[in-house]
């Protein structure tokens, strides 16, 4: 359950090549539901969509990532935006 409101929560499940990816907004309302690779481009593609999302919905990104071998790596990309 999404307890904050005004926010876009995102969950990741972390892998060694990819990364599936569950936004939702609001009351919960599913707005993204993708598997990206866990490569620079996987992770461009995402920050661009994250991005977008942010200007579509004039909320904030809130990001939650399993703990995983490579989650500090991913971590790390998503803090630099």
């Amino acid at each position: 359950m999404n307890w904050q409101r005004d926010i876009i929560s995102v969950g990741i499940d972390l892998h060694t090549t990819q990364f599936t990816v569950c936004a939702t907004v609001d009351d919960d309302t599913i707005i993204l539901r993708e598997v990206y690779p866990t490569t620079e481009q996987g992770y461009r593609d995402f920050i661009t969509w994250a991005h977008a999302a942010e200007e579509e919905y004039g909320y904030g990104v809130s990001i939650e990532v399993e703990a995983t071998g490579n989650s500090r790596y991913f971590r790390n990309a998503m803090e630099r935006e």
